[in-house]
């Protein structure tokens, strides 16, 4: 994701996504100016599910905490206690600090953390990940006088991924994994909800993963098993497609100025080569804007 108080693309290395290590996660910041990369946080158990800018300065993550009976190379949906996390970020060296827990999910709350989005309101929605098919959630993070509470956005989903809102906020896209499938949602800015979800666009072969959002309506989703993303219209029909040297394309953001970072994974692959690489194009149109999360 784009921080644009910081002028750098976040994002997470995951080792937990490589085959035999269900844990760990890297935050980097790349600084496009210079082409450097900072680490702001390690952890070597703990899972990184998303990192969000914070409208008061630094960062929002939403993070999987492991718990004794989850360190350990096989996935259980009930060992992690997962929660959003505030951290200071120095804006020269980019380290981060100062981790400050804002609201844990409830206990026994399956599965970890896997992607998240914020609304045009700065409500930071986070999905949890259950691969062994139980029933995981997309949960919200809203922020009142009262301090900071959690509830669920959506419920029964057993892979939650990309979210994406129009620059209206009247619509929400919701990339459904387990069900290979993007579905449209209504949304209420007033309150933070989202209904009459309709299936907007339903996957193949490829599978509909991570995902972001262009002005013009359109879509650039990541296909993980492939060496492309696809870039869908409004209208849910393929417009083009974007090939990537690498054999697992992770995810994707855009910078302010239109450019459109992809980064790829290891997979559980080879540590040489393009794989695990940050990958960068152009042209495709400006996207939509980030909005920090309101914390």
């Amino acid at each position: 994701m784009w921080d644009d108080a910081l002028g750098v693309l976040l994002w997470v290395d995951s080792p937990a996504y490589t085959q035999g290590a269900w844990k760990g996660s890297i935050v980097y910041a790349f600084r496009p100016s210079d082409g450097k990369t900072f680490t702001v946080a390690q952890y070597d158990d703990d899972i990184v599910g998303s990192v969000m800018p914070r409208k008061g300065g630094g960062i929002v993550l939403a993070i999987s905490r492991t718990t004794a009976s989850s360190i350990s190379n096989t996935f259980q949906t009930d060992s992690w206690n997962s929660g959003f996390y505030s951290m200071d970020v120095d804006p020269q060296t980019f380290k981060g600090s100062n981790l400050a827990l804002l609201a844990s999910l409830p206990a026994g709350s399956p599965g970890k953390f896997n992607n998240g989005n914020s609304d045009p309101m700065g409500r930071y929605w986070a999905g949890t990940y259950c691969p062994d098919g139980g029933s995981c959630s997309v949960w919200v993070l809203d922020r009142s006088a009262n301090g900071y509470s959690v509830r669920k956005g959506i419920s029964d989903i057993q892979h939650p991924n990309g979210l994406v809102w129009n620059e209206a906020g009247t619509q929400l896209l919701f990339s459904n994994t387990g069900m290979n499938a993007v579905f449209k949602y209504s949304y209420s800015l007033t309150d933070g909800t989202a209904s009459n979800a309709t299936r907007f666009i339903q996957g193949g072969a490829g599978l509909l993963d991570s995902m972001c959002g262009l002005a013009d309506g359109s879509l650039v989703i990541a296909n993980p098993g492939s060496s492309q993303l696809q870039r869908y219209g409004a209208d849910g029909e393929v417009s083009c497609t974007i090939r990537v040297p690498s054999n697992f394309v992770a995810s994707c953001a855009f910078a302010p100025n239109g450019d459109l970072y992809i980064p790829t994974g290891r997979n559980g692959g080879s540590a040489t080569g393009p794989a695990g690489w940050l990958f960068m194009t152009t042209g495709l149109g400006p996207g939509v804007k980030v909005t920090p999360v309101d914390a």
